[in-house]
């Protein structure tokens, strides 16, 4: 099972210069590889799949004639979309008492992630905060489903009782 699979629409037709170090690059409904120095087609789909559990990010480079004829060259970045991992969470609190906490979770790509609240805690304060004294809430979290957009901002649960 490939670890990425990247597809990139082509417009125009151009020459492979280099290809990454990882992985397999191909024309959507092709049948054969595409390698250095060959040409892809205009209006062509390339398919870029990788199984290297290290590959993080590539590049193709090319030249060619762009849509209006025009010689160019370039590169297509390939990355790899990891999915993001998340863990369990257990908070003890005393009655009063804030606690300032942060999602575990990660995303492969560092990309910033959002999260939905599934269930609010049956005595006590739920917000969002930046502030690191946690004394006023950002975003203060009342109904299930609430989408919180940076969740490395952090959390703060107050309880009351």
């Amino acid at each position: 099972i490939p670890l990425s699979r990247v597809q990139i629409p082509i417009s125009f037709e151009f020459t492979l210069i280099s290809l990454p170090s990882c992985g397999e690059l191909s024309v959507l409904n092709g049948s054969s590889a595409v390698g250095v120095l060959d040409t892809v087609s205009a209006n062509s789909t390339l398919v870029f799949y990788c199984n290297d559990s290290s590959f993080s990010s590539g590049e193709v480079v090319y030249h060619g004639l762009d849509t209006n004829g025009t010689a160019a060259k370039g590169r297509i970045v390939l990355r790899v979309n990891r999915p993001p991992v998340a863990y369990n969470l257990t908070l003890s609190a005393v009655a009063g008492k804030a606690i300032l906490f942060f999602l575990p979770a990660s995303s492969g790509n560092h990309e910033v992630l959002t999260c939905s609240v599934a269930s609010l805690p049956t005595r006590g304060t739920l917000w969002q905060t930046a502030n690191p004294e946690m004394q006023l809430p950002e975003l203060l979290i009342t109904n299930p489903g609430t989408v919180v957009r940076n969740p490395a901002c952090g959390l703060v649960f107050r309880s009351t009782g």
